[in-house]
């Protein structure tokens, strides 16, 4: 038997979002498709039912955007459930006492196994990484008996057999015939091809593109080759902290592409504080801070003029890499937001991963950074070129010689779009021809070297032990943000207090209530968030 309970939150992209049925099929899609038009009347469902019989269940390989898919196949009785490339797209799935339970919520199913009196019971292991790296590995949720799929996969039930099964699988083997100058070439074909599949989709629709920009690359690029290409309905969106370089460069930026920009200001942070209202969104898939800042901005938005929210999400570790040295090293635990829990995860969980760039880039890449997608998805659908598959692809068959700090990302800006490179980049505080030197894995400006120097001394000679008093710098400095104001302290304490006592099993709570009276802001929202997910789910 198998419960399906799949919702979108919007109907923005109603051809893309659709409810099918005839004599043999019946389909359900949530979400965007970029490759393929839909302007007439179930072009999709007849382009679904064409490809599932021409090419069988990994049909969806062939597909571009962010989307799920449902296909009930009556005549074999078959269910295919699919979450897209990246995975972005959440499926949770529960097989309990011959029922397998569906939904793109959490809540879902344990409502459901509530009313069918099945018990769950919180995964220990996941509830360690979210104290510990802010974000689940892997396809684990805080409830054992709930899983999700894994980018590239989907969900068979046939009958009373059911499998999880793979169509795409993210490769990052080389290919070592590749000389620069054609990485370059390739990399600009399909960043534009991607670009046009984004943007011809809200012109489908009638919509404004709604870009972010910021004072890095990432959403720069988007935003400026999207202009190049005469995609001028464009209004440019950033949030961050008033006078940070992102607010000031994305300013520029706007003013130079004679674009209509949005700046939401993120000053003072009281935003911190909705924990529960964070959380009823991501359902503890990551720790609430980093999704709090995006989920403000976006509420003050006006959202029905607005087509896709096209951002720059992970260009700096698709077209760079999230590793600084050439060497495909076996997979270990990277630093985390908090070190203190660290030994209580099993390693493991990382012998799935073929490398460590594979394994951090399907953790913190797609499990944590993508995360920052489902607020936008409460209103319209996030989409970015660098994630685009056949841009994604092409992007790690590169060699990491090429591809390590932002070596080829500069040249392709420098070669292709020379003007964009006009403009500061906030990494660095310098345009991105300034030389540079990589200290402790980070990439900085010559010229800063002292200002670095002097600092970590000051760091060093503080015996006070008082390094969380953070600074007002950057887009969003949660730390400087705590320290400042009163309610949001009070806010984290109490709610501390008042609910400490859900989380049930001793050793989790006597744990939380340390990180939470030791660490940092973050360190106090990973604790925060995991109690509010447990009261979420159980209480």
């Amino acid at each position: 038997m198998i419960d399906i309970a799949l919702h979108t939150h919007h109907q923005k992209f109603f051809r893309d979002t659709i409810e099918y049925e005839d004599d043999h099929y019946n389909i359900q899609t949530g979400g965007v498709f970029t490759a393929k038009s839909t302007r007439e009347e179930r072009s999709l469902a007849r382009h679904i039912i064409s490809a599932y019989e021409s090419y069988g269940e990994t049909f969806v390989k062939e597909l571009r955007g962010s989307f799920f898919i449902y296909l009930y196949v009556k005549q074999k009785n078959l269910h295919l459930i699919y979450t897209n490339h990246l995975g972005d797209k959440r499926i949770y799935y529960s097989h309990q006492q011959g029922i397998t339970i569906v939904s793109n919520s959490l809540k879902e199913i344990t409502s459901r196994l509530d009313t069918k009196q099945v018990s769950y019971s919180l995964d220990t292991v996941a509830a360690y990484y979210l104290l510990t790296y802010g974000y689940q590995f892997g396809n684990r949720t805080l409830v054992a008996e709930i899983n999700k799929l894994r980018p590239g996969e989907y969900l068979r039930v046939a009958d009373k057999e059911w499998s999880v099964k793979s169509y795409h699988t993210l490769s990052n083997t080389p290919n070592d015939q590749l000389t620069e100058n054609d990485a370059v070439e390739r990399v600009d074909q399909l960043f534009r091809q991607a670009i046009s599949r984004e943007y011809e989709k809200d012109k489908e629709y009638g919509f404004t593109s709604l870009c972010t920009l910021s004072g890095g690359l990432d959403s720069r690029m988007s935003a400026w080759v999207g202009h190049e290409m005469g995609y001028m309905d464009m209004v440019n969106f950033t949030f961050a902290q008033t006078g940070s370089p992102d607010m000031t460069i994305a300013g520029q930026i706007a003013k130079h592409l004679n674009h209509q920009w949005i700046f939401q200001s993120l000053d003072h942070g009281e935003f911190m504080s909705d924990i529960d209202e964070v959380n009823r969104i991501t359902e503890g898939a990551v720790y609430h801070l980093p999704i709090s800042h995006g989920k403000h901005a976006i509420d003050q938005i006006d959202y029905s003029r607005f087509g896709i929210f096209h951002s720059g999400q992970l260009g700096d570790v698709t077209l760079s890499s999230y590793l600084t040295l050439d060497e495909y090293a076996k997979p270990s635990f990277p630093k985390a937001i908090s070190n203190r829990l660290l030994h209580k995860l099993p390693v493991e969980d990382l012998e799935e991963y073929e490398n460590q760039e594979l394994m951090l880039y399907q953790n913190r890449g797609l499990n944590f950074i993508l995360a920052g997608n489902l607020p936008v998805q409460q209103y319209s659908e996030v989409t970015s070129p660098f994630l685009d598959v056949d841009f994604l692809e092409f992007c790690m068959t590169i060699p990491l010689k090429y591809r390590i700090n932002h070596h080829l990302y500069k040249k392709w800006i420098l070669a292709k779009y020379p003007q964009a490179a006009a403009f500061k980049w906030e990494k660095l505080g310098r345009r991105i021809t300034t030389k540079t030197i990589r200290i402790r894995g980070k990439e900085m400006a010559l010229t800063h070297l002292p200002a670095f120097v002097l600092q970590g001394v000051r760091f060093h000679l503080d015996r006070a032990g008082n390094r969380h008093r953070g600074v007002n710098r950057g887009m969003n400095p949660f730390q400087f943000w705590y320290n400042t104001s009163d309610s949001v302290q009070y806010s984290f304490e109490r709610y501390l207090e008042e609910h400490l006592e859900k989380v049930e099993a001793k050793e989790i709570a006597q744990d939380c209530k340390q990180l939470f009276s030791m660490g940092s802001v973050h360190e106090k929202a990973q604790v925060l968030t995991l109690i509010s997910a447990i009261k979420l789910i159980w209480h």
